[in-house]
């Protein structure tokens, strides 16, 4: 998987900025899980995280930042849910958040 990113502004408008490829190494295994392009001269960091119970699909978690520190992109790890109690065979799964209909900010906060 590729994951590209696209950073616009002042340089993006004049013209095509250099951009530096970077590989998030699952540390499970110690091989290239994902690469991802940003800006030239900006560090980074990344990792692979698992996936949660109801969902196993590792997924990458990274930040890249300016070297003046001003600028920033992150990848955060997703939250799941399950949904769909009507569903033939349906079961909640732990770990996951029960989503049945609209949820406040305050209710999801609440949320294991």
């Amino acid at each position: 998987m590729v994951i590209a990113c696209v950073v616009t502004g002042a340089a993006g408008a004049a013209g095509a900025q250099a951009t530096s490829r970077m590989a998030i190494v699952d540390p499970a295994y110690g091989i290239t899980a994902f690469n991802i392009d940003i800006p030239a001269g900006w560090k980074f960091q990344g990792t692979v995280v698992p996936g949660p119970e109801c969902s196993r699909v590792p997924m990458p978690v990274f930040r890249a930042y300016s070297p003046d520190g001003l600028s920033e992109m992150r990848l955060l790890p997703a939250f799941n849910w399950t949904f769909h109690p009507a569903m033939k065979g349906f079961r909640p799964v732990s770990e996951c958040l029960n989503y049945s209909g609209r949820m406040s900010a305050e209710e999801f906060q609440r949320q294991p």
